[in-house]
């Protein structure tokens, strides 16, 4: 059955409300110009889905340039300028795929001089890209969908492996653990006193951390040993924040 204009204009309006800060402007300039010749005139076309995104993300301009050097295997000259840096640094990079995560977008490849693999840049810290042509591209056969699947973030940190780590939650945060889990390993055991135990199988990073100290009192580490004491330690530093108050 073919669909109505109503339906494509319906389509339309709902992919732009969703996808509408990742669309380049060309993109965003067919949609518009598509949905016009549609609709004629309309009053009212105000949004209707509303998604948590940042209004202010930069580096979305570079998509393009990346998706297409990763699709036609170009080396890029990036110059790149770390937070807390007052210069910008050049990198030789190959780039391998790209990942969006708590609002931010990264592109993950081969650092020419550290000979990384897995290294990661933030397109929100390119200050601008060149291709490089005298550079032979690195390939690298991994599957990525795989890697991010032991992973939270995009942060792997070296020589490390995915470990079981387990999480008791609290009795009044559990229901809502258990509709949105950490991590697609998640197998939950419900404790006899109303709390959640959760074992997910991932890397341990600064992202993993950053996730369970987000749940506050409501999460204890009960393993891996290490991520437990990483825990303790960055709680106690927070703690002497409001030492002197």
């Amino acid at each position: 059955m073919k669909a109505t204009m109503q339906e494509i204009d319906q389509v339309l309006s709902t992919l732009a409300h969703l996808y509408g800060p990742a669309f380049d402007d060309t993109t965003r300039r067919v949609i518009a110009e598509i949905k016009s010749n549609i609709r004629g005139t309309k009053p009212d076309d105000r949004p209707y889905i509303f998604l948590d995104h940042n209004e202010d993300v930069t580096g979305l301009e570079y998509l393009n340039e990346l998706a297409d050097a990763i699709l036609n295997h170009h080396v890029l000259k990036i110059r790149y300028q770390r937070f807390h840096t007052s210069v910008a640094e050049e990198i030789i990079f190959h780039p391998y795929c790209i990942k969006e995560y708590n609002y931010r977008w990264f592109v993950l490849g081969y650092h020419e001089n550290q000979q990384v693999w897995n290294w990661v840049l933030a397109l929100d810290r390119i200050k601008s890209i060149e291709r490089e042509d005298k550079i032979s591209f690195r390939r690298r056969d991994q599957d990525w969908k795989a890697y991010f699947e032991e992973l939270i973030g995009v942060t792997w940190p070296e020589d490390e492996k995915p470990e079981q780590v387990i999480i008791v939650f609290s009795k009044e945060f559990s229901p809502y653990i258990e509709t949105k889990p950490l991590h697609p390993s998640q197998k939950k055991r419900w404790l006899p006193d109303g709390r959640m135990e959760v074992r997910i199988r991932v890397i341990l990073n600064y992202e993993l951390e950053n996730l369970i100290l987000s749940f506050g009192q409501h999460a204890q580490v009960i393993a891996p040993e290490r991520l437990k004491n990483r825990i303790q330690e960055r709680l106690q530093q927070a703690l002497k924040q409001y030492g002197s108050v």
